[in-house]
């Protein structure tokens, strides 16, 4: 099991406890000072160089910091952005639904009839790929039939859908649950072509303003990411047990994985997921329509919902939900850089956790 799981399931266990009682006789000093004490520790004994941590509680901020070791020559606050990684498919999927409540986009409807130019070394198939089979990851394709860190990077998101016709399908579409980044990415261009605007300027427009994310950007590749952050994370990799700087590995993002942000920001999109759409006196999306993001598929036997990828060993209604007796991976995000949410049993605390390192296997 990954080293950096397991810390994160202890870490995440023990904030449970700590947060839990938080209508008790613990008032916010003692659980800042609680927490604080915890995760200081966790940090000394796994070498961990940085972190960033937002817990919410209903429509509250319980606690958000930054946290760095005493050699982090970049030290992590609250506000120090970092690449989340594949929590950037939750945005695109709310961008989606957006657009559906809009009565712009229709879920079960052909890319092909917002894309017309979308193709695959199979034309027939992929005249078949919905924009539901892209959002629930059963398009058919896979880095089996298309290996994306193994071409040549797109720079546009134009570009990097051209590039998926040479992408060849190991499923038909709707048959098999395949993790697949440009799935997301052709998504990215859906909201681009219906919305008549750029991805970014869309996400900036209903979803980070609305939600207050001041911090947070969207960036099609990792050299705009570095370029357009102002305040972005040291990542590091595990070597002989100890952290190492290392920079971010390159290429495009945009739709699967190219969101910058912070623990402060995360802290309100928190809040967004778990209230049924509504962030303070703004509702961005219906109960309904968060409710079906949260939901898997019934017919592929997979987890993962719209937006969200779950494991898990024990009965969940919704797939963004973690059962009790785990706290379970959402979704992970680059090797160096990492960013997790987590929702525990409705009534409990949820959790942005975002880390300036990625520890591998041992």
């Amino acid at each position: 099991m990954n080293k950096l799981f397991r810390l994160i399931l202890i870490f995440l266990s023990v904030l449970i406890v700590i947060t839990f009682n938080i209508n008790g006789s613990a008032n916010k000093l003692d659980l800042d000072d609680r927490i604080d004490r915890f995760i200081t520790t966790q940090m000394k004994t796994h070498h961990i160089p940085g972190l960033a941590v937002a817990i919410t509680h209903n429509n509250q901020v319980l606690h958000v910091k930054g946290y760095s070791t005493a050699n982090n020559d970049r030290p992590v606050t609250a506000q120090t952005q970092f690449l989340i990684a594949s929590l950037s498919k939750s945005f695109t999927a709310i961008a989606v639904m957006q657009l559906v409540e809009a009565g712009q986009i229709n879920l079960d409807s052909p890319v092909q009839t917002y894309l017309p130019k979308f193709t695959l070394t199979d034309p027939a198939i992929a005249a078949k790929i919905t924009i539901r089979h892209l959002l629930n990851q059963v398009s058919g394709l896979s880095d089996v039939g298309f290996p994306e860190l193994q071409v040549s990077q797109a720079t546009t998101i134009r570009d990097r859908i051209t590039s998926l016709s040479r992408a060849s399908p190991v499923a038909l579409p709707g048959a098999q649950f395949h993790y697949f980044n440009p799935n997301y990415e052709v998504l990215a261009q859906v909201v681009e072509v219906v919305s008549q605007q750029s991805f970014s300027a869309y996400l900036q427009t209903h979803i980070f303003t609305p939600l207050q994310m001041s911090r947070t950007l969207n960036a099609t590749t990792s050299a705009d990411a570095f370029q357009g952050a102002t305040n972005m994370a040291q990542g590091h990799l595990m070597g002989f047990g100890l952290p190492f700087a290392y920079p971010e590995m390159s290429g495009y993002l945009s739709g699967s994985s190219g969101i910058v942000s912070t623990a402060e920001d995360m802290a309100n999109y928190l809040i967004f997921q778990t209230n049924s759409g509504q962030f303070k006196e703004t509702k961005l999306l219906s109960e309904s329509s968060v409710a079906l993001m949260h939901t898997p598929p019934k017919t592929i036997g997979s987890s993962y919902g719209i937006s969200a990828n779950q494991n898990w060993t024990d009965s969940i209604t919704k797939g963004w939900a973690a059962c009790r007796r785990w706290v379970l991976n959402n979704l992970v995000g680059y090797r160096d850089l990492t960013a997790d949410v987590y929702r525990c049993n409705a009534g409990n605390p949820q959790f942005a956790l975002l880390t300036a390192m990625e520890t591998g296997d041992s």
